[in-house]
């Protein structure tokens, strides 16, 4: 690789970490390429989930139900 070798900048996207690129870049980097997994700010391990975001629930009113997978 020379300095002039482009660099492959890999972003996340919604609800995926960088850590899911490990199977690209290894693929690039046999290939002698470079390759960057970043994570946006608030992505990744990153994430909060604000208080605003949650529905306002009063003292009656009870949880969802668990989602259960089939099987």
């Amino acid at each position: 690789m020379s300095n002039g070798d482009p660099t492959f900048v890999l972003v996340t996207g919604s609800g995926a970490m960088s850590f899911r690129w490990n199977p690209l870049i290894r693929e690039l980097m046999l290939r002698g390429q470079r390759a960057l997994p970043i994570e946006l700010p608030g992505h990744g391990f990153d994430t909060v989930f604000p208080p605003a975001t949650a529905a306002p629930r009063t003292s009656t009113s009870s949880p969802p139900p668990p989602h259960r997978w089939p099987g």
